[in-house]
Protein backbone atom coordinates (compact mmCIF):
# COMPACT_ATOMS: atom_id res chain seq x y z
CA UNK A 1 0.00 0.00 0.00
CA UNK A 2 1.09 3.68 -0.87
CA UNK A 3 3.10 5.43 2.54
CA UNK A 4 1.13 7.51 4.44
CA UNK A 5 2.06 9.32 7.49
CA UNK A 6 0.40 7.63 10.86
CA UNK A 7 -0.06 11.71 11.53
CA UNK A 8 -2.16 12.19 8.08
CA UNK A 9 -3.95 8.91 7.78
CA UNK A 10 -7.69 8.89 7.87
CA UNK A 11 -8.36 5.94 9.96
CA UNK A 12 -11.83 4.17 10.70
CA UNK A 13 -11.84 2.90 13.80
CA UNK A 14 -14.19 -0.33 13.99
CA UNK A 15 -15.83 -2.38 17.79
CA UNK A 16 -18.23 -5.53 17.47
CA UNK A 17 -19.89 -6.43 20.08
CA UNK A 18 -21.49 -10.69 19.74
CA UNK A 19 -22.92 -13.29 21.52
CA UNK A 20 -19.93 -15.52 22.12
CA UNK A 21 -16.60 -15.83 20.58
CA UNK A 22 -17.13 -18.03 17.59
CA UNK A 23 -18.12 -17.15 14.26
CA UNK A 24 -19.47 -20.03 13.19
CA UNK A 25 -22.46 -20.16 16.21
CA UNK A 26 -22.46 -16.98 17.06
CA UNK A 27 -23.92 -13.43 15.85
CA UNK A 28 -22.79 -9.73 15.65
CA UNK A 29 -25.36 -8.08 17.94
CA UNK A 30 -23.91 -3.74 17.77
CA UNK A 31 -21.14 -3.02 14.94
CA UNK A 32 -19.34 0.72 15.43
CA UNK A 33 -16.97 2.28 13.33
CA UNK A 34 -15.38 5.76 13.80
CA UNK A 35 -13.77 8.00 11.58
CA UNK A 36 -10.71 9.75 12.74
CA UNK A 37 -8.53 12.39 11.68
CA UNK A 38 -5.87 14.10 13.86
CA UNK A 39 -7.05 13.37 17.23
CA UNK A 40 -10.72 14.16 15.95
CA UNK A 41 -13.82 12.11 14.93
CA UNK A 42 -15.03 13.56 11.98
CA UNK A 43 -18.05 10.86 11.56
CA UNK A 44 -19.02 7.32 12.80
CA UNK A 45 -21.48 5.09 11.73
CA UNK A 46 -23.34 2.52 14.42
CA UNK A 47 -26.26 -0.03 14.87
CA UNK A 48 -27.51 -2.41 16.49
CA UNK A 49 -28.42 -6.12 14.51
CA UNK A 50 -31.38 -8.15 15.30
CA UNK A 51 -29.84 -11.88 15.73
CA UNK A 52 -31.38 -14.53 14.91
CA UNK A 53 -31.58 -16.70 18.10
CA UNK A 54 -32.22 -15.47 21.78
CA UNK A 55 -29.27 -13.82 23.33
CA UNK A 56 -27.36 -15.63 26.19
CA UNK A 57 -27.73 -14.33 29.69
CA UNK A 58 -23.83 -14.46 29.81
CA UNK A 59 -23.18 -12.90 26.39
CA UNK A 60 -25.89 -9.93 28.16
CA UNK A 61 -24.02 -9.73 31.40
CA UNK A 62 -20.75 -8.43 29.02
CA UNK A 63 -22.70 -5.49 27.37
CA UNK A 64 -25.90 -5.14 28.57
CA UNK A 65 -27.59 -5.30 24.97
CA UNK A 66 -31.01 -7.71 25.30
CA UNK A 67 -33.40 -8.96 23.57
CA UNK A 68 -35.71 -5.73 23.75
CA UNK A 69 -33.28 -3.50 22.48
CA UNK A 70 -32.72 -5.34 19.05
CA UNK A 71 -36.22 -6.69 18.13
CA UNK A 72 -36.95 -3.67 16.29
CA UNK A 73 -32.86 -3.57 14.75
CA UNK A 74 -32.10 -4.16 10.82
CA UNK A 75 -30.83 -7.49 10.07
CA UNK A 76 -27.11 -8.22 9.83
CA UNK A 77 -26.70 -8.15 5.42
CA UNK A 78 -28.03 -4.67 5.80
CA UNK A 79 -25.90 -3.12 8.60
CA UNK A 80 -22.78 -4.89 6.81
CA UNK A 81 -24.02 -3.06 3.44
CA UNK A 82 -23.80 0.01 5.40
CA UNK A 83 -20.66 -0.18 6.90
CA UNK A 84 -18.82 -1.21 4.09
CA UNK A 85 -19.53 1.68 2.74
CA UNK A 86 -19.15 3.93 5.22
CA UNK A 87 -15.21 2.68 5.87
CA UNK A 88 -14.34 3.18 2.07
CA UNK A 89 -11.15 4.13 1.23
CA UNK A 90 -10.27 4.58 4.96
CA UNK A 91 -7.48 2.45 7.21
CA UNK A 92 -9.02 -0.11 9.15
CA UNK A 93 -8.02 -0.32 13.02
CA UNK A 94 -9.66 -2.49 15.50
CA UNK A 95 -8.06 -3.56 18.75
CA UNK A 96 -7.51 -7.40 18.53
CA UNK A 97 -8.10 -7.52 14.66
CA UNK A 98 -7.63 -11.22 15.25
CA UNK A 99 -10.67 -11.33 16.88
CA UNK A 100 -13.37 -8.13 14.94
CA UNK A 101 -11.71 -8.51 11.56
CA UNK A 102 -12.53 -12.56 11.45
CA UNK A 103 -16.09 -12.28 12.84
CA UNK A 104 -16.57 -9.65 10.41
CA UNK A 105 -15.32 -11.22 7.34
CA UNK A 106 -16.64 -14.95 8.19
CA UNK A 107 -20.17 -13.09 7.94
CA UNK A 108 -19.19 -11.37 5.22
CA UNK A 109 -18.29 -14.14 2.90
CA UNK A 110 -21.43 -16.25 4.48
CA UNK A 111 -23.22 -13.34 2.70
CA UNK A 112 -20.79 -13.30 -0.42
CA UNK A 113 -20.03 -9.88 0.15
CA UNK A 114 -16.32 -8.62 -0.23
CA UNK A 115 -13.96 -9.46 2.90
CA UNK A 116 -12.41 -6.54 4.84
CA UNK A 117 -8.74 -5.34 3.60
CA UNK A 118 -6.36 -7.52 4.85
CA UNK A 119 -3.83 -4.31 5.98
CA UNK A 120 -5.27 -3.12 8.91
CA UNK A 121 -3.63 -1.11 12.04
CA UNK A 122 -3.88 -3.72 15.51
CA UNK A 123 -4.23 -1.14 18.40
CA UNK A 124 -3.48 -4.69 20.88
CA UNK A 125 -0.48 -5.68 18.85
CA UNK A 126 0.82 -1.85 18.79
CA UNK A 127 0.67 -1.58 22.46
CA UNK A 128 1.78 -5.31 23.19
CA UNK A 129 5.11 -4.33 21.15
CA UNK A 130 5.21 -0.63 22.91
CA UNK A 131 4.22 -1.45 26.42
CA UNK A 132 5.04 -5.24 27.29
CA UNK A 133 4.99 -5.04 31.17
CA UNK A 134 1.36 -4.04 31.63
CA UNK A 135 -2.05 -5.29 30.85
CA UNK A 136 -3.52 -4.62 27.27
CA UNK A 137 -7.07 -5.10 27.46
CA UNK A 138 -8.96 -1.84 26.67
CA UNK A 139 -10.87 -1.38 29.70
CA UNK A 140 -6.91 -1.54 31.47
CA UNK A 141 -5.40 0.69 28.94
CA UNK A 142 -8.40 3.30 28.85
CA UNK A 143 -7.99 3.66 33.10
CA UNK A 144 -4.11 3.21 32.67
CA UNK A 145 -4.08 6.23 30.14
CA UNK A 146 -7.69 7.87 31.69
CA UNK A 147 -8.87 7.49 28.18
CA UNK A 148 -12.82 8.66 27.96
CA UNK A 149 -14.57 5.03 28.31
CA UNK A 150 -17.57 5.55 29.85
CA UNK A 151 -19.83 2.88 28.39
CA UNK A 152 -17.89 -0.07 28.33
CA UNK A 153 -18.19 -2.84 25.93
CA UNK A 154 -20.58 -1.11 23.62
CA UNK A 155 -19.52 -0.80 20.05
CA UNK A 156 -19.34 2.97 19.79
CA UNK A 157 -17.71 3.60 22.99
CA UNK A 158 -15.40 0.89 22.59
CA UNK A 159 -13.58 2.34 19.00
CA UNK A 160 -14.03 5.95 20.11
CA UNK A 161 -11.86 4.92 23.24
CA UNK A 162 -9.66 2.88 20.48
CA UNK A 163 -9.29 6.14 18.57
CA UNK A 164 -8.15 7.86 21.35
CA UNK A 165 -5.69 4.87 22.39
CA UNK A 166 -4.30 5.21 18.94
CA UNK A 167 -3.65 8.60 19.02
CA UNK A 168 -1.30 7.97 22.14
CA UNK A 169 0.10 5.04 20.32
CA UNK A 170 1.17 7.26 17.57
CA UNK A 171 3.14 9.54 19.34
CA UNK A 172 4.92 6.75 21.16
CA UNK A 173 5.86 5.14 17.56
CA UNK A 174 7.22 8.06 16.58
CA UNK A 175 9.29 8.21 19.49
CA UNK A 176 10.66 4.90 17.88
CA UNK A 177 11.35 5.93 14.38
CA UNK A 178 7.72 4.40 13.25
CA UNK A 179 6.43 7.58 11.26
CA UNK A 180 4.04 5.63 8.35
CA UNK A 181 0.96 3.30 8.07
CA UNK A 182 2.84 0.60 6.13
CA UNK A 183 5.67 0.39 9.15
CA UNK A 184 2.84 -0.22 11.57
CA UNK A 185 0.56 -3.06 9.78
CA UNK A 186 3.90 -4.58 8.87
CA UNK A 187 5.93 -3.92 11.76
CA UNK A 188 9.27 -3.04 10.22
CA UNK A 189 11.46 -0.32 10.54
CA UNK A 190 11.29 3.00 8.36
CA UNK A 191 12.53 2.84 4.63
CA UNK A 192 11.44 5.90 2.98
CA UNK A 193 13.05 9.00 4.26
CA UNK A 194 10.76 11.64 5.71
CA UNK A 195 12.62 14.34 4.05
CA UNK A 196 10.83 13.39 0.99
CA UNK A 197 7.82 14.59 2.49
CA UNK A 198 8.86 17.71 4.46
CA UNK A 199 11.26 19.38 2.14
CA UNK A 200 8.89 20.72 -0.35
CA UNK A 201 6.71 21.90 2.33
CA UNK A 202 10.25 23.76 4.06
CA UNK A 203 11.05 25.33 0.86
CA UNK A 204 7.25 26.43 -0.01
CA UNK A 205 7.51 27.98 3.19
CA UNK A 206 10.82 29.97 2.95
CA UNK A 207 9.58 30.78 -0.78
CA UNK A 208 6.10 32.34 0.51
CA UNK A 209 7.81 33.94 3.68
CA UNK A 210 5.26 32.03 6.06
CA UNK A 211 4.78 30.02 9.03
CA UNK A 212 4.93 26.18 9.88
CA UNK A 213 3.71 24.34 13.47
CA UNK A 214 7.31 21.51 13.26
CA UNK A 215 7.66 18.76 16.13
CA UNK A 216 11.43 17.63 16.39
CA UNK A 217 12.62 15.28 18.80
CA UNK A 218 14.96 16.64 21.62
CA UNK A 219 16.97 13.35 22.66
CA UNK A 220 14.85 10.37 22.41
CA UNK A 221 11.45 10.67 24.23
CA UNK A 222 10.80 14.27 24.31
CA UNK A 223 8.86 15.19 21.20
CA UNK A 224 9.02 19.75 20.49
CA UNK A 225 6.24 21.67 19.24
CA UNK A 226 6.92 24.79 17.71
CA UNK A 227 5.20 27.73 15.39
CA UNK A 228 8.25 28.34 13.16
CA UNK A 229 9.50 31.19 10.15
CA UNK A 230 11.91 29.09 7.90
CA UNK A 231 14.61 31.01 6.81
CA UNK A 232 16.81 28.52 5.04
CA UNK A 233 18.55 25.08 4.55
CA UNK A 234 22.13 24.86 4.63
CA UNK A 235 24.75 21.74 5.18
CA UNK A 236 26.68 20.96 8.12
CA UNK A 237 29.40 18.37 7.73
CA UNK A 238 26.99 16.44 5.10
CA UNK A 239 23.75 17.35 7.32
CA UNK A 240 20.29 18.89 6.48
CA UNK A 241 20.50 22.49 8.49
CA UNK A 242 17.05 24.53 9.07
CA UNK A 243 17.43 28.04 10.04
CA UNK A 244 14.16 29.46 11.25
CA UNK A 245 13.06 32.27 13.55
CA UNK A 246 11.45 31.45 16.77
CA UNK A 247 10.29 34.05 19.23
CA UNK A 248 12.08 36.83 17.67
CA UNK A 249 15.39 34.73 17.18
CA UNK A 250 17.34 32.88 14.80
CA UNK A 251 17.99 29.12 15.42
CA UNK A 252 19.26 25.86 14.08
CA UNK A 253 17.81 22.11 13.82
CA UNK A 254 19.28 19.40 12.19
CA UNK A 255 16.30 17.92 10.00
CA UNK A 256 16.49 14.50 11.02
CA UNK A 257 15.03 15.33 13.97
CA UNK A 258 12.12 16.54 12.56
CA UNK A 259 8.61 14.27 12.58
CA UNK A 260 6.04 16.62 11.86
CA UNK A 261 4.85 19.53 9.53
CA UNK A 262 1.74 21.51 9.10
CA UNK A 263 1.35 24.44 6.81
CA UNK A 264 -0.11 27.10 8.80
Amino acid sequence: MEDILLRDAHYVVVDIETTGYRPANDEILEIAAVHWHKGQELEHFQSLIKPENKIPEDSISIHNITDEMVKDAPGLEDVLIRFLQFIKNKILVFHNAQFDKKFINYNLQRLGMSLLDDNVVDTLKISRRLYPRISHALTDLSERLRLDHANKHRAYADAYCTAQLLDILINDLEREEYYFVSEVIKFKKKKKDLLEIFLPQIEEAIKKNSFIEIEYRLLKIIVVRRIIKPLEIIFEDKEKILKYIYKGKVKSLNLNKLVFICQI
